[in-house]
């Protein structure tokens, strides 16, 4: 995996439950490592470039996850960290804003019963805390991803846009 591609964690190297200090921290280790002033003399253009992309990408770790509220909706969009609290089939079905955006659209387009989404949305609860739905729950929250899969919501669109934007 390339630094491109990891999250905002993975690039300040430090873990989902880390404090606001150490995030600070990492951010200045990172900055004094990547920092583009630092390397102007002694590379490419093609590479400086690379370490100025770089430098943006770590500032813009710290302004996400510096900011409390900030970091608790990137939080929502990440999956489980773990694959034991993974308890859905489909990767996309792990992330907990897809679950809550689900059962927003289902209650605007009038699709499904009040219980499911009702399980849409707690499914989504319980991702974003990292806790595991009962075994009695999953199959009711299957059913209404099957439900709103089959009335034409997309799980990935608007995430997409959110990213894209």
């Amino acid at each position: 995996m390339t630094w491109q591609q990891r999250d905002y964690y993975d690039l300040l190297e430090v873990e989902r439950d880390a404090t606001p200090k150490e995030i600070n921290t990492a951010y200045r280790l990172q900055m004094q490592a990547w920092a583009p002033d630092k390397w102007t003399r002694k590379i490419s253009a093609q590479v400086r470039a690379q370490v100025n992309e770089r430098a943006q990408a770590i500032n813009e770790a710290n302004e996400e996850l510096g900011d409390p509220d900030r970091r608790r909706r990137y939080d929502a969009t990440l999956p489980p960290q773990d694959d034991d609290i993974a308890p859905f089939p489909e990767r996309i079905q792990n992330v907990p804003s897809v679950w809550m955006r689900m059962s927003h659209w289902m209650t605007e387009e009038d699709v499904g019963s009040g219980s499911n989404h009702s399980f849409a949305y707690n499914a989504g609860k319980l991702l974003a805390q990292r806790l595991q739905p009962s075994e009695l729950q999953i199959p009711y929250m299957l059913e209404a991803w099957k439900i709103a899969i089959d009335a034409g919501f997309d799980p990935l669109e608007d995430d997409m846009d959110e990213n894209d934007g």
